[in-house]
Order: C-alpha cells, then sequence, then structure tokens
C-alpha cells in the first residue's frame, strides 16, 4: 500500500525543508530528516548512526565529516553515507 504524506504532518514550518517522518508507521524501515540552516556554519554537532544516511543538497553547501573523509557536497549533489 503507498502512503501519500502531507507536507503539514512532518515539516516544523510552511515555508522551510525543515522536519523529521518516522517512516515504521508506515511498513517502512527508514526516517527522512528534512535540514534547512539558515546560519552558516550551523547543523547538527559530529555524531554517527547504526543506519546509513542520503543526503540531498538542495542549494548551498554542506560539509560532512565521515570518518577521516572530509566532503563538501554543493547545490545539486546527492551524498550517500553507509553506515
Amino acid at each position: 500500500m503507498a502512503h501519500v504524506i502531507e507536507r503539514d504532518s512532518w515539516a516544523e514550518s510552511p515555508d522551510r525543508w525543515k522536519g523529521e517522518l518516522q517512516c515504521g508507521q508506515f511498513g517502512a524501515n527508514s526516517c527522512l530528516i528534512f535540514n534547512y540552516q539558515e546560519k552558516i556554519g550551523g547543523g547538527p554537532r559530529l555524531h554517527k548512526h547504526p543506519y546509513a544516511e542520503i543526503f540531498v543538497i538542495r542549494s548551498g553547501t554542506g560539509h560532512f565529516t565521515i570518518g577521516d573523509q572530509e566532503i563538501k557536497a554543493t547545490a545539486g549533489q546527492i551524498l550517500i553515507v553507509p553506515r
């Protein structure tokens, strides 16, 4: 069964791509996190997860540390980080 999820059920603000959707309730073993950083240098602290992550850079740039690797991803790129 397919599910259509409305923006107001996951977005923190109607005009920003920021929010979280736990997909287990829909039978999927995943989580979607939409993150909008207005402030340069903003973002989560260094951390890791026991699952893979996929980042879609919609605009601007993102700086990532994956193990010993430093990556600067730019608008239009997709970054796949294995677990």
